[in-house]
């Protein structure tokens, strides 16, 4: 087995201060060059929760669009420095190094395929529903104004989360039109509903694809250890600088409250 280079760095301490009172936690972030093969190698159990954001099948990313360029008859389409997903059983050691849930944003057509994998290890597919969703451009077909959320745990440990018995679907405005933004970036306000959803104050968040570093800076304000990989050193360097800056904490109550569908 080829052996992936990482060297994990020192975990940064930090208080945060805000509406819900001194809130301390700590991060890293690292480079590394495959975080697939790096769960491989990893030990049962390794981290509370993973949270992440991984590369999409190729039919996703090598269509994605501009969001940036609303209004402009051509619109052209994004060049990604990563390669597309190309086999789906990283979730295998997802759920494996992970003591709870796994929760990765993908495309829908997904859902069928990660069940297939895990079994019943898959609990649910949900959805984030983009209200400012670019439309369809060629105009002969539905535009896709959502994207899927997949939820595994592991069946030795009793299910629990924070939603009682809320939907699983979110409503949150994307990212598009934010400068500078990572082709692939989370709106803070859907990972500040997931952090608080799917963890625990105190646990670890574990994210192998962090790309804008959004969801360690939703474990951050919410009292979470974070833990980060990406292959990028740009954007490594970006997401440290990012959750290095003076945060604001929030309460779990307040994040509970936000992308909330139908008054749920």
């Amino acid at each position: 087995m080829r052996r992936v280079s990482f060297s994990a760095p020192e975990w940064i301490r930090c208080v945060r201060n805000g509406n819900s009172g001194d809130t301390e936690a700590m991060h890293k972030i690292e480079i590394c060059n495959d975080s697939f093969a790096l769960m491989s190698q990893m030990a049962d159990g390794s981290y509370d929760v993973i949270i992440t954001d991984p590369p999409y099948a190729a039919e996703v990313q090598e269509n994605m669009c501009s969001g940036s360029l609303a209004g402009v008859k051509s619109v052209p389409k994004y060049q990604l420095s990563f390669a597309p997903l190309t086999q789906r059983h990283w979730i295998v050691d997802a759920v494996r190094i992970t003591q709870r849930w796994v929760i990765s944003f993908c495309g829908v057509e997904e859902f069928g395929r990660y069940q297939d994998i895990l079994g019943k290890k898959y609990v649910r597919g949900a959805i984030w529903a983009k209200p400012n969703s670019m439309g369809q451009l060629t105009a002969d077909r539905p535009a896709t104004s959502y994207e899927g959320v997949v939820c595994c745990h592991d069946l030795d440990i009793k299910k629990r989360w924070n939603g009682r018995g809320s939907y699983g679907i979110w409503f949150c405005n994307g990212t598009r039109g934010l400068r500078d933004r990572h082709p692939n970036e989370k709106p803070l306000e859907l990972c500040l509903k997931l952090v608080s959803l799917f963890s625990e104050r105190g646990e670890t968040v574990f994210d192998p694809f962090c790309g804008s570093g959004a969801i360690g800076e939703a474990c951050l304000r919410l009292g979470r250890n974070y833990v980060g990989l990406d292959s990028d050193p740009q954007w490594v360097d970006r997401a440290s600088a990012r959750l290095s800056t003076d945060l604001e904490s929030v309460s779990d109550e307040y994040a509970l409250g936000l992308c909330r569908a139908w008054g749920r």
